[in-house]
């Protein structure tokens, strides 16, 4: 996002009109205007920066996101852990913020455990993710997905990169640095398949990556 989208998007988000922004800095509407057009606000950039509660570095970066929305981490993926259920118990639930975009609509969290997808999610990292049904459009290959088998009464949930072969037919692949998980898994849609086989669940559509 352009500085100048930037500046426009955190007056529509304060519900600022022009006037009034420009009073709370000590400039005019036009100016302002201006800034939203492509002038640079160099003498004002600390006053901007203040009345927003940015630094100005925050206010200039690539990195800015408007932060306005959580979603719920409801529990782990794992490959070779297989327990009871998918979900956390209810107080080990946990809300994660999330940028204000539609695409974050319908979807919950999953904290990545163990080093089958490490190459992109190192272990820490909360997953956003849409189920099947709630995707605007067909899951293809290269999405991120997170797949679910069942035996005996116990589920394993694990994310993995989806391929889908020249026969339609849908695999998924460990991007691990660890050896014990770089062999792809068959996989399917519709529930038809063995018990052993993943079922695809839902695409991965965010992460929050913790760095040391």
């Amino acid at each position: 996002m352009e500085l100048k989208e930037r500046l426009k998007a955190l007056r529509k988000q304060r519900r600022l009109t022009l006037a009034q922004l420009a009073e709370a800095v000590g400039t005019t509407a036009s100016t302002v205007s201006r800034w939203e057009t492509g002038s640079f606000p160099r003498e004002f950039l600390s006053k901007l920066a203040e009345f927003y509660g940015l630094s100005v570095d925050e206010l200039l970066g690539n990195q800015f996101v408007e932060i306005s929305n959580t979603v719920k981490t409801i529990g782990y993926v794992e490959a070779g852990a297989w327990r009871a259920t998918l979900e956390f118990p209810p107080e080990d639930m946990f809300e994660v913020p999330v940028p204000a975009n539609p695409k974050f609509a319908n979807t919950f969290g999953l904290q990545v455990r163990g080093r089958s997808m490490d190459l992109h999610y190192p272990p820490g990292t909360t997953l956003i993710c849409k189920r099947l049904q709630d995707m605007p459009r067909d899951v293809r290959s290269r999405d991120h997905v997170v797949a679910i088998r069942k035996l005996s009464g116990e589920i394993e949930a694990t994310v993995k990169e989806l391929v889908i072969d020249q026969d339609g037919v849908p695999w998924l692949w460990p991007r691990s640095s660890d050896p014990k998980h770089q062999q792809p898994i068959a996989a399917h849609f519709d529930g038809a398949g063995d018990d052993d086989t993943a079922e695809i669940h839902a695409v991965v559509v965010g992460a929050l990556i913790e760095r040391p």
